[in-house]
């Protein structure tokens, strides 16, 4: 009973460490909190879809918003929040301020556009 009892200490112990870990700042956030299916919605009604319909890109068909080109290109959300706050200059990327989006529309829009790579082949 003794040996049992510790067995389950020492398996709580490295799961509530493992849990620390993953929760730690270092981590880079790939699966954000939002909500992907309100993001798709909003991904919609934010006309980014007129460009990038079903996550691809209508102007520059090389590069999507899925798959492995496009996770190495932003790695985490903040390269994403980067470059949907301030647009791209010298292309058709607009810019998509606050009064736009909010911070919690922005971050459900990312949870969708990441949910498009766990839907790709990879």
């Amino acid at each position: 009973m003794n040996r049992l009892v510790l067995a389950l200490a020492f398996i709580f112990l490295c799961f509530s460490a493992s849990a620390k870990e993953l929760t730690s700042k270092s981590y880079k956030v790939i699966n954000p909190p939002g909500n992907a299916h309100r993001g798709a919605k909003l991904f919609e009604k934010a006309t980014c879809s007129f460009c990038h319909p079903c996550g691809g890109n209508a102007v520059n068909p090389s590069k999507t918003l899925y798959g492995k080109n496009f996770n190495k290109r932003y790695p985490d959300d903040q390269a994403l929040v980067k470059v949907i706050r301030n647009g791209i200059k010298g292309t058709a990327m607009q810019s998509f301020a606050k009064d736009k989006l909010s911070d919690t529309e922005l971050t459900d829009v990312i949870a969708y556009i990441r949910s498009l790579s766990k839907n790709s082949l990879k």
